[in-house]
């Protein structure tokens, strides 16, 4: 099972249900939030997706972690190596407080400068261009290249960007491009 942990604030964006019903193309979803547990397959899940405002101690040993905007972040934190990071290139605050203790994120956003950015997008698909090389969680590197996207839902350019990363860091192939609903 893959552990996907999302901090910040919830509520007001369309991340965490587009995450959920994306990945249920791929398999069993266990969705924990602050108000609801949501696990509607039989049988173990594939995915849990934990959300949740501030940043726990992490003990575990792989797994992705999304940094939302208005998480809460002590000024010091501890990140598995095993984990990857992942934040919306406008979260600077964030951002910076990773760079001071010199954690890796990979950047989503619409820079020359993101790891993941959008090089087209038009109406129900897009073109995303991965512009550094970034280790899933199977420890696989994964070189640059474009992928596309078919959009299917409520979803905007930043969780487009967001459950793409997520998708990449899981080891799922990109060749065929992905479903973001």
């Amino acid at each position: 099972m893959e552990t996907i942990l999302l901090c910040g604030k919830s509520g007001g964006d369309t991340l965490t249900e587009t995450l959920v019903s994306t990945l249920q193309q791929y398999g069993r979803v266990l969705y924990a939030g602050e108000q609801r547990l949501q696990h509607e397959d039989p049988g173990s899940p594939d995915f849990f997706v934990r959300e949740q405002e501030s940043l726990p101690e992490l003990h575990m040993e792989t797994g992705v972690l999304v940094f939302k905007t208005g998480v809460r972040l002590k000024h010091s934190i501890q990140i598995p190596e095993g984990v990857r990071c992942v934040l919306n290139s406008r979260n600077h605050q964030t951002a910076e407080l990773l760079g001071k203790m010199k954690i890796s994120a990979a950047a989503c956003g619409m820079s020359g400068r993101d790891t993941l950015s959008i090089a087209s997008l038009d109406y129900g698909s897009a073109v995303l261009s991965l512009q550094r090389s970034v280790l899933t969680l199977g420890g696989k590197l994964l070189e640059p290249h474009d992928f596309q996207v078919q959009v299917e839902g409520n979803a905007g350019p930043a969780q487009i960007l967001t459950v793409s990363m997520i998708l990449l860091l899981l080891g799922l192939d990109s060749g065929k491009g992905f479903r973001i609903l």
